[in-house]
C-alpha cells in the first residue's frame, strides 16, 4: 500500500515538473515566422528531399496514384509543358535542413525557377500533409532580394 502512494507521488512530481520545464520556451525555439496564405495562387508545388529526389505535387503528376519521385533533369522537363502559368512556385523543405543550408537551397531553387520563367519564388517548411496554407515561410523571393 505505501509503495503504490509512493508511485503515485513520483508520477506526480514528474508531471509537475514536465509541466513546470515546458512553461517557458525560449525565444529561439519559437516560430516566429510569417504563415503562407496563398495556395490557391500556387501554379506549382514542389516538395524538395534532395535534387534527386522531388515530388511535384501541382500540377499534378500522380502515376498510377503514385507521386514519382524526380530529378532536377525531370523537373525541368515538367515544368516545360506548355499551357503552366508561371506565376507562383512553391518549394516545400523539411526539417533536416540547418538554416544556411535553407539560404543555400532557396538561392538554388530561385534560379532554376526563374530560369524557367517564374516571377516568384517561395520557400516553405513542410508540414505533415500536402496542405501548404499556413506553413511558415522560410523564404519569398518578393521579399528577399539578397539571396
Amino acid at each position: 500500500m505505501k509503495m503504490s502512494s509512493g508511485i503515485k507521488m513520483g508520477a506526480m512530481a514528474v508531471a509537475v515538473s514536465f509541466v513546470a520545464s515546458c512553461a517557458d520556451i525560449p525565444d529561439q525555439v519559437q516560430d516566429t515566422h510569417k504563415r503562407f496564405h496563398e495556395e490557391a495562387a500556387a501554379n506549382v508545388v514542389l516538395h524538395f528531399s534532395r535534387w534527386d529526389s522531388i515530388s511535384v505535387l501541382r500540377p499534378d503528376t500522380r502515376e498510377n496514384g503514385f507521386l514519382p519521385l524526380l530529378s532536377r533533369d525531370d523537373v525541368a522537363r515538367q515544368l516545360g509543358r506548355s499551357g503552366l502559368r508561371h506565376d507562383l512556385a512553391v518549394v516545400l523543405v523539411g526539417y533536416t535542413y540547418a538554416p544556411k543550408q535553407v539560404d543555400d537551397l532557396f538561392r538554388e531553387w530561385k534560379s532554376f525557377l526563374g530560369e524557367r520563367g517564374f516571377q516568384r519564388v517561395v520557400l516553405l517548411r513542410a508540414g505533415l500533409r500536402y496542405k501548404i496554407d499556413g506553413l511558415p515561410v522560410l523564404h519569398d523571393s518578393a521579399t528577399t532580394d539578397a539571396l
